[in-house]
């Protein structure tokens, strides 16, 4: 080994992680992965691994031989490595907090009220995301931008946007699917620019300050670094961002690892499932990702065109410069509140000085700023929305959602972010303030907070402060190095999609059930007291989810009807995405609904329809009983779960069964099924023409049935997303749709139509809305179907 050769290995390090790429667009995909070895296929394609560069091939080499102006980070949650098939011995050995995610650790780092991981968007917080592509655009990889532009026209924006999706048709073959995952997520950011400084939403100057280590390039010594007794600045530790490295702590205690070399590599473990840990993670990083939602009109409108108090909030002026003594510049880090220990010039309270205290904490000591460097993170953050610029009236601006795409990557999560959000951010008495204050930029406020900000002891503190930063969502990733991605795609394995991990239930013990939960949708006080309801812990896998179970029909009808936290926006996704068609009677809540609902009932009161179906199911439970005391057991599935819906679809809701035709097979979809194929194109003619000799068989009921079971899995068991069950359930709709269009066609031409669910729909639709032709089928169709499944 070389003396002083610096060990970091660039050419395996993901671009964009330990030294900033620049780009000036962005799109992000969240994926969940519904089959892993299509998807290990796709990683390792020629064309995708030329998107995952390195930072080598971006820096070093200066991007000669790259074959595009874009370039992929690839990202797993630690579901997503679970999903992709990584061993247990491998799992277990990632950190608590990156296995937790960052839903489960809400409550340690601060994420309450309006933070909560109960109001985010979408599926953020939940385990269905495992992956995250991020496809960047960078206009320096083909244009000469020497000198960026003062701000990025519009057109400019929509050219870079393109590019991205240039990029991703030639991935992607054209089509909108990833190969073996789909897309539950997607967001797309740019950079701003403006007076020829990158700018976040506020206004201010962005990117100013972040964290270096020693990569061998020309500048790695100024700015960004640590303070320390031996020198005034000095990079950090590698190991506090890449893993597989040092980190500050490590060479402290081992001063001989450091000695002559730069960045040195941990030593080999012996232990071989540590060993296999270390290969894996070797050059990657945890990522962390918050989508902030940012109030522009609230903040200037607190500040009232006040630029020092604005400053003071964030604490460095518009332009970056930082507010310490003497003549800095607008992009000088080289500073350390050394000179200013009271917050005279730089207040405590500021958000610069919370998220990086540089020698505040040091109480005197000289060690420099150890006490801070082993919670740094390297941000890349990107904002999302238009940019109001400061001399343009806020009221006036296009109402649109703005904010920023908040990245970041560390070694350790809960020693550097989670750390800084826990203890600088959201903790009020970090820094010995004398009354309770938290970040006035992100910091998470309950509604009654005073909002108060304090600039030093001499001057009194200003209130009424609100959350301007709301967070969307959030999750951990780890961003495996270019090597460690090629082994995640080498250990995937095919996953059978109906296997659900065995369910362990037990119950939650009374004095750690926490009754405030259930405070947030019922009277909490009645409940306890009347003993109406339990709480479970259902334990999955290494997945425990706790569950209330509520005995009171009232209570249950009381917390589903919470349009902020129930909603069935997915089901009807679901639902359209297999009919073409809108979800009539469980839409949302509208005027439109509620008078459908009321006339719905009124008709089905009329008829007497709870009457009609007592009378309908009475016999078939009675039956259930007498081949209960016959056989002296019961088959819950044969004898409840397929009889019982098979009556009330036929006789309550008038849905006939298909009838056979000679020649013709019933449901061409069932047949495939059976044979676990999708299509009966794929299977072999031989079992096309001998399916029955094979083992199928059906009765026209079993029909009907599997047509309704496939749409029911699709539309609420389907939680992973699988491909092969998304088609099963389209190609059964499809044979399903046509047959409940010709029996509600029969009914419009009967003379009689009887008093089935179908014909009162048909007499609701035409005569309180006027429906004729297609549009009442229609009509009647959806909401038949949406009652079956």
């Amino acid at each position: 080994m070389n003396p002083g050769k610096n060990q970091l290995q660039l050419d395996d390090i993901q671009a964009h992680l330990i030294r900033s790429a620049r780009p000036s667009a962005a799109r992000y995909f969240f994926l969940t992965i519904t089959d892993p070895v299509a998807f290990a296929g796709f990683l390792g394609r020629e064309d995708f691994q030329k998107l995952v560069i390195s930072d080598q091939a971006l820096h070093t080499d200066g991007g000669a031989g790259l074959s595009s102006p874009c370039f992929v980070n690839v990202a797993f949650t630690y579901s997503g490595l679970d999903r992709m098939g990584l061993p247990q011995h491998l799992l277990a050995q990632f950190p608590p907090a990156y296995r937790d995610g960052m839903a489960r650790r809400s409550a340690f780092i601060g994420d309450q009220w309006g933070d909560d991981p109960r109001q985010w968007e979408g599926f953020y917080g939940s385990r269905h995301i495992h992956v995250l592509l991020a496809v960047n655009y960078v206009p320096s990889l083909e244009d000469d931008l020497s000198i960026p532009p003062e701000e990025w026209s519009e057109a400019a924006q929509k050219q870079h946007f393109s590019r991205i999706e240039q990029t991703l048709t030639g991935l992607l073959a054209g089509g909108s699917d990833f190969p073996g995952a789909q897309c539950l997520a997607q967001e797309q950011a740019h950079v701003i620019r403006y007076q020829r400084r990158i700018r976040e939403h506020f206004g201010f100057t962005d990117g100013v300050s972040q964290p270096r280590i020693n990569d061998g390039m020309p500048g790695c010594a100024i700015g960004g670094k640590k303070a320390s007794a031996e020198a005034d600045w000095e990079p950090l530790a590698a190991g506090e961002f890449v893993l597989g490295y040092y980190d500050e702590l490590g060479l402290k205690n081992d001063k001989a690892a450091g000695e002559g070399r730069l960045n040195p590599i941990q030593p080999r473990a012996t232990d071989p499932a540590r060993a296999a840990y270390q290969k894996i993670t070797m050059n990657g990083s945890f990522l962390v990702y918050r989508k902030l939602e940012q109030d522009v009109a609230g903040f200037r409108d607190y500040c009232a065109g006040d630029d020092e108090l604005a400053a003071r909030l964030v604490g460095r002026q518009y332009d970056g410069t930082p507010l310490v003594s003497g003549h800095p510049g607008p992009k000088d880090n080289a500073f350390d509140f050394g000179d200013d220990p009271r917050g005279e010039h730089c207040p405590y309270a500021s958000h610069v000085r919370r998220v990086n205290p540089r020698l505040t904490l040091n109480a005197g000591v000289n060690d420099g700023t150890t006490l801070v460097d082993q919670h740094r993170i390297i941000r890349r953050g990107m904002p999302y929305g238009s940019f109001i610029q400061p001399d343009q009236c806020h009221k006036s601006a296009p109402v649109e959602r703005r904010g920023v795409h908040f990245f970041c990557y560390n070694a350790r999560i809960d020693s550097q972010f989670e750390f800084i959000q826990k203890n600088w951010i959201n903790n009020c008495d970090f820094m010995h303030m004398p009354s309770p204050v938290l970040d006035p930029v992100v910091g998470c406020r309950p509604q009654n907070d005073p909002g108060q900000f304090s600039f030093n002891a001499e001057r009194a503190p200003v209130f009424g402060l609100k959350q301007y930063v709301q967070l969307k969502g959030g999750e951990y990733f780890f961003t495996p190095g270019r090597r460690g991605l090629q082994q995640i795609a080498g250990l995937a394995q095919p996953v059978d999609p109906f296997i659900i991990p065995k369910q362990h239930i037990d119950a939650f013990d009374p004095l750690a059930s926490d009754p405030l939960d259930v405070a947030r949708y019922v009277d909490a006080s009645g409940l306890i007291a009347g003993k109406r309801f339990t709480k479970l812990k259902v334990t999955a896998g290494d997945v425990t989810t706790p569950y209330y179970y509520f005995a009171h029909p009232e209570d249950v009808i009381k917390i589903l009807s919470q349009p902020n936290v129930f909603t069935n926006d997915h089901y009807a996704r679901r639902i359209y995405g297999l009919t073409e068609s809108a979800m009539l009677l469980s839409r949302p809540d509208s005027a439109q609904r509620q008078k459908l609902k009321h006339d719905t009932i009124a008709q089905l009161e009329h008829t007497g329809f709870v009457d009609r179906l007592k009378h309908i199911i009475k016999p078939e439970i009675e039956a259930i009983g007498q081949r209960f005391r016959a056989a002296g057991q019961l088959d819950l599935v044969e004898d409840v779960a397929r009889r019982l819906p098979l009556v009330v679809i036929k006789g309550f809701y008038g849905v006939a069964a298909p009838q056979p035709v000679m020649g013709e097979i019933l449901s061409k979809t069932q047949v495939a099924h059976f044979f676990d194929k999708t299509h009966f194109d794929e299977l072999p003619l031989l079992w096309q023409q001998r399916y029955a000799d094979y083992g199928f068989k059906t009765t026209p009921d079993e029909t009907l049935l599997f047509w309704v079971r496939m749409l029911f899995l699709e539309v609420f068991l389907n939680q992973y997303n699988v491909g092969f069950i998304t088609q099963l359930a389209k190609n059964a709709t499809n044979e399903l749709l046509p047959h409940l269009e010709q029996q509600i066609q029969q009914r419009l031409h009967a003379e009689t139509r009887g008093a089935s669910m179908m014909s009162r729909f048909i007499t609701l639709y035409r005569n309180q809305y006027g429906l004729e032709g297609r549009q009442l089928v229609l009509a009647v169709r959806q909401s038949i179907l949406e009652l079956m499944v």
